[in-house]
């Protein structure tokens, strides 16, 4: 989240040196390495935002940054700082919105944790969008066919959910309208009406 406060990036920072990412995905079903939420028994919702693994490129009225200004964020004239200078000028860099300090960029695609295909951390709970894909392809045959069969629009658009399988654990798997990620910080009028539908129908 842009403009936080110092404390708050160490706050956030000390959380992340904590989290071991691969553990955490490897103890969701591997009994070996102690807990799993195979062994629990209580309804349980997985979040994701709609727009996780979506192109830059297909962000409704982004444009590709200019060379020129590539260049010139190399040199210290953008907000960012160290490599990720040289990702700037290495990668596809688009702008979706005219915010200040360089917040209305993105470069390459939208997030990191992809409900679907080659990605996919739920291939036992979720069904598949896009098998073996890597990025969101909505265009794609194959996505627009599962999408109508899996996926069911809620609360009038501002979530979906996404069909658990059969001997999952998920009770439900929550798809976050306008979202990259299920946070609150972005949609908090959406994330509302999911956890209170959620709330309600296992309640």
């Amino acid at each position: 989240m842009p403009e936080q406060s110092e404390n708050f990036f160490r706050l956030t920072r000390q959380m992340f040196r904590q989290t071991d990412f691969l553990d955490e995905g490897k103890r969701r079903s591997d009994r070996s390495r102690g807990f799993s939420i195979l062994d629990t028994n209580f309804p349980m919702m997985q979040f994701q935002g709609a727009d996780e693994m979506l192109k830059a490129e297909d962000i409704p009225g982004a444009r590709k940054m200019p060379f020129l200004r590539k260049v010139k964020g190399l040199l210290g004239g953008g907000y960012v700082t160290g490599i990720f200078r040289l990702f700037r000028l290495r990668f596809p860099t688009y702008i979706f919105a005219d915010l200040p300090n360089d917040h209305g960029l993105i470069s390459n695609h939208t997030g990191d944790q992809p409900y679907w295909g080659k990605w996919n951390f739920w291939p036992d709970d979720v069904e598949d969008l896009l098998p073996g894909g890597e990025f969101q392809d909505r265009e794609n045959p194959a996505w627009k066919e599962n999408s109508e069969r899996y996926v069911t629009s809620m609360a009038e658009g501002r979530y979906s959910t996404l069909q658990t399988k059969d001997g999952g654990r998920f009770s439900r798997f929550t798809i976050v309208s306008d979202a990259l990620h299920w946070t609150h910080i972005e949609r908090p009028e959406n994330v509302a009406w999911a956890c209170m539908d959620f709330i309600g129908d296992f309640s």
